[in-house]
């Protein structure tokens, strides 16, 4: 093997070991940004889950005195048709307002003006209070503090922010490559590089080698 040939070999295969190379980095390259989104993944559901929870912590005092407004809502509702049809007392809030401002005034008769009961306060015994001054004291103790109000709104704010970041966090899943794509696109830069730096090429050197024979 003379001298020349060796060079056009060694050429060749370091031709080759370029284009094998720039595939691996590629390959490296996909991975690298699946590893990079992956890790943002997790800082993004990890502060979506501290977030959560720190809404949810806020919102334990609002949430518990809501659901004891709504069973009581819903216990006059079964008991007094009137409740919830009634154009000015059709909601949980609306009830609640009533009586809250009503026992405000100290107007402990509130039920008469909604109700037609008799005086012995029969309709206490059918939403589980044994009294009026009872009702009055549920009614006080789960109506909504200034604090839980305030707790409430910084609550909803946060919850908005983890609105934004869910979002965020579904472009991040989305953007995702999976192995066997970055194995597909690897692959198939390898082929287009064979092809451009060995087939192009020689077709190139074949039609140059053409052209020089037909001047001659």
């Amino acid at each position: 093997m003379n001298k020349n040939t060796k060079k056009i070999i060694s050429k060749e295969i370091l031709i080759f070991l370029s284009v094998l190379i720039l595939s691996v980095l590629f390959f490296l390259g996909l991975y690298a940004y699946n590893y990079r989104q992956n890790s943002e993944i997790i800082r993004l559901t990890d502060n979506i889950k501290f977030k959560e929870k720190e809404a949810n912590n806020l919102n334990i005092d609002f949430d518990y005195k809501q659901r004891n407004q709504q069973w009581f809502f819903e216990k006059m509702s079964n008991y007094y048709s009137n409740i919830g049809e009634n154009k000015y007392i059709n909601s949980k809030d609306v009830l609640w307002k009533y009586f809250t401002d009503n026992f405000e005034k100290e107007t402990l008769e509130t039920w008469n003006t909604i109700s037609e009961v008799n005086k012995n306060n029969v309709y206490l015994d059918k939403v589980y209070f044994s009294s009026l001054e009872e009702l009055k004291y549920f009614i006080t103790s789960k109506s909504f503090s200034e604090k839980d109000i305030s707790n409430n709104q910084k609550a909803k704010e946060i919850l908005n922010e983890v609105r934004v970041l869910n979002v965020d966090l579904a472009a991040l899943y989305k953007s995702l490559i999976p192995l066997d794509k970055q194995r597909n696109f690897s692959i198939n830069l390898l082929f287009v590089l064979l092809c451009v730096f060995f087939v192009m090429r020689y077709l190139f050197y074949l039609i140059k080698w053409c052209f020089k024979n037909l001047r001659e």
